[in-house]
């Protein structure tokens, strides 16, 4: 392969078909069925319409309905750091509900529609692991219809400064301290 070719790929676990340039920048296509909304241009770029982030430790939860402002993030996304299953470490996450496809296209204009928008309803779900201690930020794709079903183990993905940045400007806690230590509860004598 030629260094810069572009190489048509499907995202294991995204639902997204992407273009790879080899060695260089990724670069998105929406999947067959799916309408970029973004860029006029015709240019190839893959976003969900709408993310939602909520649950613990958010106090609400943050929409996040700008294609452009999606698509940075999807693209902010590093390669695989490991293969974890349902917690890729100790600490808190936020739930991620990520909404694809020609069906969620109007709801950015609507914002009764978003206030409706149920997290169940989502295309994909995933996970947001804030820093904590040592270990970086992590992405996790959760698998299955809607990406409701077990989770198998899945490649956690790193997020890069610039991803971190775009979430922190929304609320969303990038990095979270470390549960306090439980002391020792003493044993009790042998009998």
């Amino acid at each position: 392969m030629v260094e810069g070719q572009l190489v048509s790929i499907l995202l294991r676990g995204t639902g997204v078909a992407a273009l790879l340039a080899v060695g260089g920048l990724a670069v998105g296509s929406p999947a067959p069925g799916l309408q970029a909304a973004g860029p006029a241009s015709g240019a190839p770029a893959a976003a969900p319409w709408i993310v939602i982030f909520h649950g613990l430790p958010l106090p609400a939860r943050v929409v996040i309905a700008d294609w452009h402002e999606n698509q940075r993030l999807m693209l902010a996304l590093a390669e695989p750091v490991g293969p974890f299953g349902v917690d890729p470490g100790a600490g808190a996450y936020v739930e991620v509900a990520l909404f694809w496809g020609p069906e969620w296209a109007s709801y950015p204009r609507d914002s009764a529609s978003l206030a409706r928008l149920r997290p169940e309803q989502a295309s994909q779900r995933a996970r947001f692991y804030p820093a904590t201690g040592e270990r970086a930020a992590l992405w996790v794709f959760r698998a299955g219809l809607g990406g409701s079903g077990p989770v198998p183990p899945a490649p956690a993905r790193g997020v890069t400064p610039a991803g971190l940045s775009l979430l922190e400007a929304r609320g969303i806690p990038v990095r979270v301290a470390l549960p306090a230590p439980q002391p020792a509860r003493p044993s009790a004598p042998p009998a």
